[in-house]
């Protein structure tokens, strides 16, 4: 479970979050919607500890994460985030499973890797090196990436972005009901009204966002 109360944050003494309170629960799926500028890749960032707010309390599964140390923020999101960008960073020049088998050079995987990728559809690309891959090969192995170590939270910042309509749907559901499986809050930020059938809950960042940016 997330608890954020009282969250602000700011770049160069400009305001652009404001949010007074918000759970997001275990086994549930969330998008939130909003265009660019609105804050929903800021409130990803301070959720996964790439960035500090500036005030506020975030708890992720019983840690409070708001006053850590730049290290320790590092190691929680290592063992507890699962991040999906949506250019995937992804290395093209070696296998989908050595992708996968990097983390371990860091931490114990918790997930096996055959299960995982067979959930997600892309089992038989196990041994094919990413450059081989579509697009949408690539984002199913950088959702397998962020599960592989059964983090905590799942965080995924504009995933569908590069895919057509079909397979940005198909890849949502997967990914909201494989999560949901592992029993982890699922937070996915978008502009795609469409995806909204396939999560749980859904947010709009101009009622969750006390700053106005015409959000």
């Amino acid at each position: 479970m997330i608890g954020i109360t009282n969250l602000k944050k700011s770049f160069d003494g400009e305001r652009v979050l404001d949010i007074s309170d918000i759970n997001f629960e275990n086994g549930i799926s969330y998008i939130i919607f909003g265009p660019s500028g609105c804050g929903k890749s800021t409130l990803l960032n301070i959720i996964a500890g790439v960035i500090p707010s500036n005030s506020g309390q975030i708890i992720v599964d019983g840690l409070d994460i708001s006053g850590l140390s730049p290290v320790k923020r590092d190691e929680y999101r290592l063992n507890s985030v699962g991040y999906v960008f949506q250019d995937f960073r992804l290395l093209d020049g070696m296998t989908v499973e050595d992708n996968l088998r990097l983390l371990e050079l860091e931490l114990r995987l918790k997930l096996d890797i055959d299960q995982t990728l067979d959930a997600l559809g892309i089992l038989s690309k196990k041994k094919k090196k990413i450059t081989t891959l579509s697009v949408g090969e690539k984002q199913r192995v950088a959702i397998a990436r962020a599960l592989i170590k059964e983090p905590a939270v799942l965080l995924a910042d504009e995933p569908t972005g590069n895919l057509n309509s079909k397979l940005a749907k198909e890849i949502m559901s997967l990914t909201a009901g494989y999560a949901k499986k592992l029993g982890i809050p699922v937070i996915v930020v978008s502009h795609d009204y469409g995806m909204r059938e396939y999560f749980d809950m859904s947010v709009e960042m101009s009622e969750l966002n006390g700053v106005n940016r015409q959000c």
